[in-house]
């Protein structure tokens, strides 16, 4: 499942008009490494990429999307390895909270830098 994650997000960087930050904890990272290194490189490799490490448990995953003519949030919370809900919404109040949670989990992470793998 994950490997299709990286197929739509490397088209979509491809396309050239994206920017792209993805915060991660240290676990996950490690097992995408292991699992998919060919394709976090080719991702990680465009210069409008950037990913940061946060040092403890996300309990949920968060994305903000910043699109003419509407922003959208998601929210996709995982149990036992796979998608137990989902919630997608365009509702100013909910893209104003998921930006708070983004930027306090943002301002707590490290910016990975890959000179970190040589």
């Amino acid at each position: 499942m994950f490997g299709d994650y990286f197929d739509i997000l490397i088209d979509w960087m491809r396309e050239g008009e994206s920017e792209l930050e993805l915060i991660l904890e240290e676990d996950l990272l490690e097992s995408i490494v292991t699992n998919y290194e060919s394709e976090f490189n080719v991702l990680a490799g465009f210069d409008s990429v950037e990913f940061y490490i946060y040092d403890g448990q996300i309990p949920y995953a968060l994305w903000l999307i910043d699109r003419e003519p509407t922003d959208h949030v998601g929210i996709t919370i995982y149990e036992e390895g796979g998608i137990k809900g989902s919630l997608v919404t365009d509702s100013e109040p909910a893209i104003d909270w998921a930006r708070d949670q983004y930027d306090r989990l943002r301002d707590d992470s490290t910016k990975l830098e890959f000179n970190m793998f040589e």
